[in-house]
């Protein structure tokens, strides 16, 4: 190398910090694996065709339940409606009836669910909620109140349910809380149908001990049927049979 090149290459290497390469000792060095379920893999795997496609109606099935039994409980109220033979209490006069004479109480009650369409003699369903004041915000009392699931009629005169035909109650489960905000009605079941009713439905009341306070809130056109329509019925119906019988034979 010559003089002329040396004088370059230690120019270009001035101001040149020297650096080591970091090795980490092979106790910290971590390796990923691949952490894999053998069982639910080969499962997936060998299910067969047939069996995939059996899950997927039986899922259609029971969507198709739930649309035909709303469809079926809306036809009732509209031939209600239509009829005329009894005269149904709207939400706000049952409202003003329960709170006379308190009006326009500071609280009112907002939930995040409905009530079923159509609900099952004996099946629970469960209601969630809070207490709001006008504007819908959620608020949090200084004193927990408590609240009931009242059942009334749907007809006038206005009247509560308390027994069925039976002498049964007619509302079973958590019926009754205490609460500063969160509303939490548990398993509620309602144990007779409407149709021996005259309105052919009830109205689901959540009422307040204090309503000076928090305003009631109501679950109107509650029908009640004895028992859901079997998937094996939608079958018989729609001649399901034979196209499983059509999967089966499948590999």
């Amino acid at each position: 190398m010559s003089d002329s090149q040396e004088n370059n290459l230690s120019t270009s290497l001035n101001g040149f910090k020297p650096f080591t390469i970091f090795s980490p000792p092979q106790s910290q060095i971590i390796v990923p694996q691949f952490i894999s379920n053998p069982s639910k893999s080969l499962t997936a795997v060998n299910k067969p065709i047939s069996t995939l496609l059996k899950q997927e109606l039986n899922n259609l099935l029971v969507n198709l339940e739930k649309k035909i039994d709303a469809e079926k409980t809306d036809k009732i109220i509209e031939k209600i409606k239509a009829t005329n033979k009894c005269k149904l209490v709207s939400n706000i006069t049952l409202i003003e009836h329960l709170c006379y004479p308190y009006q326009k109480q500071p609280f009112k009650l907002i939930f995040h669910n409905d009530i079923p369409h159509p609900a099952y003699k004996g099946k629970y369903f469960t209601l969630r909620g809070n207490i709001a004041d006008r504007n819908n915000n959620i608020v949090i009392l200084d004193e927990p109140i408590q609240f009931r699931a009242v059942i009334y009629n749907a007809e006038h005169p206005i009247k509560t349910i308390d027994l069925t035909r039976y002498n049964e109650k007619i509302i079973k489960g958590n019926t009754v809380i205490e609460t500063l905000s969160n509303i939490y009605f548990r398993k509620l079941m309602i144990m007779e149908v409407s149709s021996y009713h005259p309105s052919k439905m009830f109205n689901l009341v959540i009422l307040a001990d204090d309503m000076n306070k928090v305003e009631p809130f109501v679950f109107s056109k509650l029908v009640v049927k004895w028992t859901k329509l079997k998937p094996c019925e939608i079958r018989k119906k729609f001649k399901f049979d034979e196209f499983y019988n059509f999967l089966g034979n499948l590999k």
